[in-house]
């Protein structure tokens, strides 16, 4: 493990070091504003993916489900650290994540990836999938 990056299951007080290590290592390739702008929103999303509150917000993106397919969600989730990019044209960006959480299952696990695409519209910053 780098050196001054905390140990899996340090909790909160772990996530700046964590945070800056995972910039360092994925430095962005945004104008700092567009980054920011695009990690926020994509701890916004990526908490409505595994907790399930908030998806009202982005109903393109998380469409209602039913049934047998309808989705198990996570508690106690935290966004660790998130790095911004672009992707393929400058109009497209993708947001690389690092969360913790317990699974529906009750299993617990840290520095989870996720990843959050966006596509830029004529109403800012949407995610797609």
């Amino acid at each position: 493990m780098p050196s001054g990056i905390t140990a899996a299951g340090d909790g909160p007080d772990g996530d700046a070091a964590l945070q800056a290590a995972f910039t360092r290592d994925r430095p962005s390739d945004l104008p700092a504003a567009d980054a920011e702008q695009l990690t926020s929103l994509a701890r916004q999303v990526w908490l409505a993916e595994a907790t399930g509150t908030g998806r009202e917000r982005w109903p393109g993106y998380f469409p209602p489900v039913q049934g047998a397919g309808a989705p198990h969600f996570y508690t106690g989730v935290r966004i660790q650290a998130a790095a911004a990019h672009t992707a393929d044209s400058p109009d497209r960006a993708r947001v690389d994540l690092l969360w913790t959480g317990t699974s529906p299952g009750s299993e617990f696990g840290d520095r989870r990836p996720a990843t959050v695409t966006f596509t830029r519209t004529t109403n800012g910053w949407e995610p797609t999938r």
